[in-house]
């Protein structure tokens, strides 16, 4: 298997960063677009949003705060696409970091399942402003579970333990 060289890291994350952004060109280019659900989101006062927020995710009022913020950055839609781009890239990236825990599986395998994950358009609704909050789940997820194995391989922090319980 060999030593894994971090210097390798770099190199691969930045191609994979290339090929994901051109495998998402078009959803960067669609600046003010709005489909299916997403006017109940766009140009909505807070209060509206507050209270669908509330019966959607049991009273999580993160989301409600989340997704205000967001509308109020530039027309309000870009903003979504610019963070669904960016979360979905980070959840291939604790991909990445997830496998490279893996003694078995060689550097190049890990590099090309991290690519498949990345640009095979399965999500194709990532599109729709009323999609971000998956971006944001899938995103957690691979967080912590590369918390996870960073912590089965690491020290056995009591705190960080919490960490990764509570996500």
């Amino acid at each position: 298997i060999g030593q894994r060289r971090p210097w390798m890291n770099a190199k691969n994350i930045q191609t994979l960063m290339v090929l994901y952004l051109l495998s998402n060109l078009l959803l960067l280019l669609n600046i003010n677009g709005i489909y299916w659900d997403d006017w109940v989101l766009y140009n909505q006062p807070f209060d509206e949003l507050k209270d669908m927020m509330n019966q959607l995710t049991g009273n999580a009022h993160v989301f409600e705060y989340i997704h205000r913020a967001l509308s109020l950055i530039g027309n309000g839609v870009f903003v979504y696409r610019l963070a669904t781009v960016v979360l979905y890239f980070l959840s291939g990236l604790f991909l990445y970091f997830i496998l490279l825990s893996i003694p078995s599986i060689s550097r190049r395998s890990i590099f090309y399942i991290t690519l498949l994950f990345l640009i095979l358009p399965v999500n194709s609704a990532r599109i729709a402003l009323c999609d971000f909050q998956y971006g944001l789940f899938l995103c957690t997820f691979f967080m912590a579970f590369w918390l996870l194995t960073h912590y089965m391989n690491g020290p056995r922090n009591l705190f960080f333990r919490a960490i990764i319980w509570a996500l």
